[in-house]
């Protein structure tokens, strides 16, 4: 997010070439710039502020002002910046532009398309506080710079989940919304105001009153439906649930789905996805896929091929499962592989990008796959073995959903995180430079999108950590 507004840079040309160097525009005559200006040169000189060159530099389409000494962008590491010199002004009509930056490493071999373009994108892949000056010079050999200052944000730890039990650090399951950021640990439940504050963490189970049912330890899943303001809570092992929490009661009103009635599912079954169905929501079970239209009363399963599904997703009018091969839920057909070699192929967390029409697959080992709504084929599968991924074990996937970042994909490894940039097709891969450190064996990720800001939170096994661009 861009801390600066401001320089607004004249656009007077007063020969009417506008180019970069000496090549003159494709409508000018050979000789145009041995023309003289076509008004007087102290206005030329007035419509430049006073000068013969003037430059003016937008950060993604903010102007930088001359006189601002902070940062004049603070985004988050891996985040594509436009960088341009639109709005420059030169009596003569022409503009040779050099862009610089310092530091160097990490960040200048990833302008495109040139330095001596009027605009450029790139982006950084490591922690850093990077100084990018632009030079601007004309056919007059007069010369002016610019400086701007980007600041790339990497991981902070949000202490508070550490107690003389471990397990309440070990975050299993992340969700957000209603204002909180909701947490599920092998100990307890926990929701955190946002942004997150260190140390104002509520238990959940404190929040209740004393009839209402307990949230069990050992928390798998959550999602935050935010058209019913309902959180929903799944539970591994010898938890109980699921559970639904209506946030926007108060207190909070909790509810814990029984399914064992005949006409539910008939038997006990543990929660292991949620998504929204085509309508209430649909719950990914040891039992099958089951769904809600109520919110409340889950009627039958699906149970494809007899595998027990371990991830759900919905958007773009479909619904798919995944197991030890992918489904599709409302198209029954042949089972889908996503990955053909041979191994444990076991989803373990699908995402959906909408706008681009892509299901995105992580798998048990075997790594990352995105995949065609509209083909049912598989794209590109990324791994270790082709330098896309820290890890091929894959614990949680977010695909960024609105702003200049959508498409983006986080994937969450029990080494660190990676990055994928949609716009530029690579991969970056996060760790302990970018402020992961011991808390890089990951389990959970969720986003929250408010006003310009946005923030990612991931939930380790030694503690939640967060990335913020304000």
């Amino acid at each position: 997010m861009l801390a600066a507004l401001g320089l607004s840079g004249c656009q007077f040309n007063a020969s009417g070439i506008a180019g970069n160097g000496d090549s003159p525009a494709a409508d000018a005559s050979p000789d145009i710039a041995d023309a003289e200006p076509q008004s007087d040169a102290s206005d030329a000189n007035n419509a430049c502020g006073g000068a013969l060159l003037s430059a003016a530099v937008s950060v993604d389409g903010v102007d930088v002002a001359l006189d601002d000494q902070a940062p004049h962008a603070q985004v988050l590491v891996g985040d594509l910046i436009t960088l341009s010199a639109a709005g420059s002004c030169s009596t003569d009509g022409t503009f040779n532009y050099s862009w610089a930056i310092t530091p160097a490493d990490g960040i200048a071999s990833t302008i495109e398309p040139n330095p001596t373009e009027e605009t450029i994108t790139l982006y950084a892949a490591e922690v850093e506080n990077y100084q990018i000056s632009l030079t601007l010079s004309n056919r007059g050999g007069n010369k002016v710079s610019r400086e701007v200052t980007v600041e790339v944000r990497g991981w902070q730890r949000i202490d508070g989940l550490e107690t003389d039990d471990p397990t309440n650090a070990d975050v299993e399951a992340l969700a957000v919304g209603g204002g909180y950021v909701w947490i599920g640990t092998e100990l307890e439940a926990h929701r955190l105001a946002l942004p997150g504050t260190p140390n104002q963490f509520e238990l959940l189970n404190d929040l209740l009153g004393p009839d209402d049912p307990v949230i069990d330890p050992d928390q798998a899943t959550m999602f935050f439906d935010s058209d019913s303001e309902f959180l929903w809570i799944g539970g591994r092992n010898d938890a109980q649930g699921p559970w639904r929490i209506d946030t926007s009661a108060d207190p909070i009103a909790i509810a814990q789905i029984d399914f064992t009635a005949p006409e539910a599912l008939g038997t006990v079954a543990k929660a292991r996805s949620f998504a929204p169905g085509p309508s209430g929501i649909a719950m990914a079970t040891d039992e099958g896929v089951t769904v809600a239209l109520d919110n409340l009363t889950f009627l039958g399963a699906e149970q494809p091929d007899n595998k027990k599904p371990q991830a759900l997703a919905s958007g773009d009018g479909r619904r798919w499962a995944g197991s030890n091969h992918l489904y599709d839920l409302d198209n029954p057909g042949p089972l889908l592989d996503v990955l053909a070699d041979e191994g444990d192929d076991r989803i373990r967390a699908l995402a959906i990008d909408e706008v681009a029409g892509v299901l995105w697959v992580g798998t048990a080992d075997l790594g990352v796959a995105s995949f065609s709504h509209e083909t049912e084929t598989t794209i590109a599968t990324y791994d270790v073995a082709n330098g896309a991924l820290p890890s091929d074990r894959i614990r949680a996937i977010l695909v960024e959903p609105a702003g200049p970042h959508q498409g983006d994909v986080w994937v969450a490894t029990d080494n660190g995180v990676a990055r994928y940039l949609s716009r530029r097709d690579t991969w970056i891969q996060l760790g302990d430079a970018h402020g992961l450190l011991d808390r890089d064996d990951l389990e959970a990720l969720a986003i929250d999108v408010r006003d310009d800001a946005r923030t990612i939170y991931a939930g380790s096994r030694n503690g939640l950590v967060y990335i913020h661009e304000p």
